[in-house]
């Protein structure tokens, strides 16, 4: 595995011309990391035609590493390329997290539109999130109403910010009411160190 630490690479050797029983100089060299079996980054040794070598290369993983690999006149060159310091994890992020907007009324007898908006935002100093907008929803964890009508229309949706506004209309203001507690969520990504 190549993003692992320490590596084990394994050099095969099979010339066509040679005996079974010849041996070859062998003879390996990093651009950074060492080579646990001489302790530094060159390695010298000896390998049986036929069979394998084996070397064991510790490295920083988050750089580029070059190994060169000479057996008698041939060279093979290998690139292992650095990983990245962050990687990218999904997370959820409720309309109750500031900045976020939640919507909530209890309210009787009452005439018109009095609903509002239910948005799920990133903070501005948060520059390594963005929002899937697709992903958001609208929970209803308390909608009671009678002689009211519920309408959630979409106003805002990019990758920092996804509003719904929440229309709560009266049809009539005798016998009325309305006990709602409406949240928003939405999938963010975000970038953490990739340990």
């Amino acid at each position: 595995m190549i993003d692992t630490d320490p590596i084990f690479l394994s050099i095969d050797w099979t010339p066509r011309d040679r005996p079974n029983d010849a041996k070859s100089d062998l003879f390996v060299k990093l651009t950074q990391g060492t080579i646990e079996e001489s302790g530094t980054r060159e390695f010298r040794s000896e390998i049986q035609d036929r069979k394998s070598a084996y070397v064991t290369i510790k490295r920083d993983p988050f750089q580029r590493t070059q190994i060169l690999i000479r057996v008698n006149d041939k060279n093979l060159q290998v690139q292992i390329p650095a990983r990245s310091r962050m990687k990218l994890v999904k997370n959820i992020l409720s309309s109750m997290d500031p900045p976020g907007v939640s919507y909530g009324t209890g309210t009787v007898e009452t005439s018109g539109n009095i609903g509002g908006p239910v948005c799920v935002r990133i903070p501005n100093d948060a520059q390594d999130k963005f929002i899937i907008p697709e992903s958001f929803k609208i929970i209803s964890y308390r909608d009671q109403r009678q002689r009211v009508t519920r309408n959630d229309r979409m106003t805002v949706s990019n990758e920092r910010e996804v509003c719904a506004q929440i229309d709560v209309v009266f049809d009539t203001v005798f016998k009325s009411y309305a006990y709602m507690d409406i949240r928003g969520t939405a999938e963010v990504m975000m970038a953490v160190p990739n340990n």
